[in-house]
């Protein structure tokens, strides 16, 4: 019988627009919450606690995904029987045990709430960055590949890129001029977008947690990631998964995310957000 794959959980990478629906729906959640008066409960089947949790997890869900790593960090425990681990608990302690669940559900979202407030901060504060505006090209119609050691999916994403006619960058292709590799990228990286594939081409896991390894990219791909979102602003990379299960990390909000399928849905949605960067792209070519 074959082992059932654990599911894994991906960024919810929302936009900005996203998540200010998000924080409308979580200060409704907040409210009611805040709405219970402990001192009406006369037993504890009185307390509407445990419909408030199912509820706030399902606008989580709605808002995060149920897939997704933010949901898995920020969904609200179900409420515990009191009564059933304490079968002699008075209503005094009672009502302190249900203030103290209230509390940490209030504590959960405000701060899931605060996150999307300082992503959108961010996002919004993006094209007034003097430091991207500095660096960012203007229409070279060039696109940087970051890639691991898978050869075949690098192949396959130049000749893409070739095909909307525009120009790919590997960086070992270009000549070396006694340069280190870092001083090869800030050469080369004058382009208008990258795409940065992840390949399961590394191991990686906890430390003393073995049993926990999951495949995830080389860390030169991840080290590039960040160093083109910085260069190129978070709205001009893109990251290619290849695979359902590579580690993907999970702070990178604003970052294009695509699975590279063997449908090639990956193409439309890495030309069609290329084309809404300014790029000079006809789609009738994808």
């Amino acid at each position: 019988m074959a082992k059932e794959q654990p599911l894994q959980r991906k960024p919810a990478n929302l936009k900005a627009e996203q998540m200010k629906r998000g924080i409308a729906r979580l200060e409704q959640r907040i409210a009611e919450f805040e709405e219970i008066d402990v001192n009406t409960i006369e037993n504890e089947d009185d307390s509407p606690l445990e419909g408030l949790i199912l509820k706030a997890n399902s606008t989580l869900q709605d808002i995060l995904g149920y897939d997704s790593i933010e949901y898995f960090d920020y969904k609200l425990f179900e409420s515990i029987s009191i009564s059933h681990f304490i079968p002699s608990a008075d209503i005094t302690l009672i009502k302190s045990l249900i203030q103290k669940e209230l509390t940490s559900a209030v504590r959960q979202l405000k701060t899931l709430k605060e996150l999307f407030e300082e992503r959108i901060a961010d996002a919004e504060a993006l094209p007034e960055n003097p430091t991207a505006q500095s660096l960012s090209p203007i229409n070279t119609g060039k696109v940087f590949i970051v890639h691991g050691h898978d050869h075949g999916v690098k192949e396959t994403v130049a000749r893409f890129i070739e095909k909307l006619g525009l120009e790919p960058i590997i960086l070992h292709e270009q000549p070396n001029e006694g340069k280190t590799v870092i001083e090869k990228i800030e050469r080369h990286a004058t382009a208008d977008f990258a795409v940065v594939l992840f390949t399961p081409d590394d191991t990686g896991y906890p430390s003393k947690k073995p049993d926990d390894a999951k495949p995830r990219a080389r860390q030169n791909v991840v080290l590039e990631l960040g160093y083109f979102m910085a260069r190129l602003g978070r709205n001009r990379v893109a990251l290619l998964q290849v695979g359902d299960d590579i580690e993907i990390p999970s702070d990178f909000s604003g970052v294009l995310y695509l699975t590279f399928d063997n449908g090639g849905g990956w193409k439309y949605q890495l030309a069609s957000e290329m084309k809404a960067r300014g790029m000079a792209i006809d789609m009738n070519n994808v």
